[in-house]
């Protein structure tokens, strides 16, 4: 737990490389034991230092290892992170479609899981994925259901700046 917690810390602080190092350092330590969705909260933050690297095909793996995972308690959350950072990946390389269905599959299993902040997300890179393809009505839609998510979530500085995209949509 400490070394996931340090991970975390390194992550935000942009230190991509120490924390996939402390993440590795974490899921080489586990006992055997050790539930689904720990394993998967650490895979998940190696995969994202990968995005963070550019190195989608590793990050790729990370998110294969977490979907190949038993379906215990507890994993929905970390399945729904996985499709989301699968989304962004497939996007970054010009897999709109793959990516709109990993980001609905993602937003679906969120607001099953009682995430509403995971969801808005899902339903951000969805509108965005909408304008891409020029449908301003279902970017407005979507971004209106990501603002009532993230309000939900009490994430009032993202629901600040969903409404201030909102404002430049109408």
């Amino acid at each position: 737990e400490a070394l996931l917690d340090q991970g975390r810390l390194a992550e935000l602080r942009g230190q991509d490389q120490v924390a996939r190092d402390l993440y590795e350092r974490a899921l080489h330590a586990l006992p055997a034991s050790t539930p689904a969705w720990t394993i998967a909260r650490l895979l998940l933050g190696v995969g994202r230092s990968h995005v963070a690297a550019r190195n989608a095909s590793a990050a790729l793996d990370c998110v294969e290892a977490v979907l190949a995972l038993p379906q215990e308690e507890g994993m929905d959350v970390a399945v729904a992170e996985a499709l989301e950072l699968r989304g962004r990946i497939r996007w970054r390389d010009g897999m709109l479609a793959a990516a709109t269905e990993d980001f609905t599959d993602a937003r679906q299993r969120a607001r099953l899981a009682g995430r509403p902040g995971l969801a808005a997300l899902a339903a951000t890179h969805l509108g965005d994925l909408a304008l891409l393809r020029g449908d301003v009505s279902g970017a407005v839609s979507l971004a209106e259901l990501a603002l009532s998510e993230y309000r939900a979530a009490g994430d009032e500085a993202l629901a600040g700046r969903t409404a201030a995209r909102l404002a430049t949509l109408y």
